[in-house]
């Protein structure tokens, strides 16, 4: 964990992937996370107490699209940092 800050900290282009990938994880869950409040899904939820699978296939979606882009950002982070490193002969 170290060596990874200290290497954002050496090149500070670096960082823009971590925030970028906060941004659109933020989103995402805001995404995800709106229609169930607009359309009281938190009651229905909390009243009945058992989930159907919809529900279910609604929670798979979203921690399939979490985590596709937080992969995203993390290949783009070393496939970046990975190019401008010096060629080791």
């Amino acid at each position: 964990m170290k060596a990874s800050a200290n290497v954002l900290r050496m090149d500070k282009e670096l960082m823009a992937f971590p925030l970028m990938s906060g941004v659109a994880t933020v989103l995402i869950a805001a995404s995800f996370i709106t229609p169930v409040v607009m359309t009281g899904g938190w009651e229905a939820l909390a009243e009945d107490g058992s989930s159907s699978y919809f529900e279910y296939a609604v929670g798979f979606l979203f921690a399939l699209v979490q985590s596709t882009v937080i992969l995203f950002f993390n290949a783009a982070l070393v496939g970046w940092r990975g190019a401008h490193l010096p060629r080791w002969r």
